[in-house]
């Protein structure tokens, strides 16, 4: 059912003259103590862990028709832009539209380890966190099929001790499961076989359609900080930033001629859930539409669409209440730092195709 992509392995070399700062691109010899578990051809077993706005939606769908994921174990949601409760609602909304009723859906933590504020995010996501759709229907038979009773945290640990070295964890949203996954069992870093993080910024001063805060790291900094202190010391981590993002747009045209025409009902819901998005993007005259957890989702799912990355060591600002929740990178990233990759660089048209294979 997924798109059949050309696999091609692209290796790994530092390019920086500076040999406190490993930067790498592709081409090059491989850098495999970086990438252990990154590059095997094996499909993929997943947990995403979200808080199911319209990008995690469209997120879903990609990893729903790639042909590289063996198998879903679960989606666990948490309070982000939406509350975890709709968060629930929305992912149980998106499986509907696609006919998918065995991937189990759990619940997981209400609120940030401190506070219990929601994300101020752009009008685009609505009320509801899919762009409030018209005439929404929530099927309760639906919903009590998939939705589990069991708290997302616990799940988390369960399976990634059944299922040592297996799973790839995607992060897409604020990273308060996580965090609070590594405190229930200390090795549970250790367990999974990579993880990926869409989350935080680290130039306060660039400009685009988007504040310089991230979301999934505003809401929950002190998450955040834990995970990424964490780990990378016990588990390969690539984070995919705001700029990263921002830096690889999809454009409108394609957007609009190429994606949303393509006469399904699940191109009729992404135009559906899309549209406020694209307009409140044409309204700051961006350079095309920004596709956050589409393209974390993509590098979770085949790092071969990775072009550049850097390995890094990181900080959360915890202490500035003006920076709270950024990053603040560290170029000498260490054997020491842990496992840390900050991807910089991917290929569009990769993931374009991956765009489009979700809506065929």
């Amino acid at each position: 059912m997924g798109c059949h992509l050309s696999k091609k392995v692209y290796r790994y070399h530092n390019v920086s003259s500076d040999p406190g700062i490993k930067t790498y691109s592709r081409y090059e010899h491989p850098k495999e103590e970086l990438l252990p578990s990154m590059l095997k051809s094996d499909k993929k077993w997943l947990i995403i862990d979200t808080d199911a706005g319209i990008d995690s939606a469209l997120a879903i769908l990609l990893a729903l028709h790639h042909d590289d994921v063996g198998n879903i174990l679960a989606i666990t949601c948490v309070n982000g832009i939406v509350t975890v409760d709709q968060a629930v609602k929305n992912v149980v909304y998106v499986l509907n539209i696609c006919d998918c009723d065995t991937i189990p859906i759990y619940k997981g933590s209400d609120r940030p380890l401190v506070g219990d504020g929601l994300a101020n995010e752009p009008c685009y996501n609505g009320q509801d966190g899919l762009g409030d759709i018209h005439d929404r229907f929530d099927s309760r038979l639906f919903y009590n099929k998939i939705v589990r009773s069991e708290n997302a945290i616990n799940i988390m640990v369960s399976l990634a001790s059944r299922y040592e070295g297996k799973i790839s964890l995607i992060a897409l949203g604020p990273l308060t499961n996580l965090a609070l996954a590594c405190k229930v069992n200390r090795n549970f870093p250790r367990q999974l076989r990579d993880l990926t993080i869409l989350g935080g910024r680290y130039c306060p001063g660039l400009e685009d359609a988007l504040n310089s805060k991230e979301s999934n790291f505003l809401i929950d900094p002190e998450a955040a900080h834990i995970v990424l202190k964490e780990y990378p010391l016990m588990c390969p981590t690539r984070i995919i930033n705001g700029e990263t993002v921002v830096h690889h747009p999809i454009n409108f045209q394609w957007t609009n001629d190429v994606w949303l025409k393509n006469d399904t009902k699940k191109s009729g819901f992404v135009e559906q859930i899309v549209s406020k998005a694209l307009q409140f993007y044409r309204r700051r005259d961006t350079n095309g539409y920004y596709v956050f957890d589409p393209t974390a989702t993509a590098v979770a799912i085949d790092p071969h669409i990775v072009i550049g990355a850097t390995q890094i060591k990181v900080e959360v600002n915890l202490r500035d209440p003006d920076c709270r929740g950024h990053i603040e990178i560290k170029l000498q990233g260490s054997e020491e730092d842990g496992n840390l990759l900050l991807v910089q660089n991917i290929n569009v048209d990769v993931l374009k195709d991956m765009l489009w294979n979700t809506v065929k």
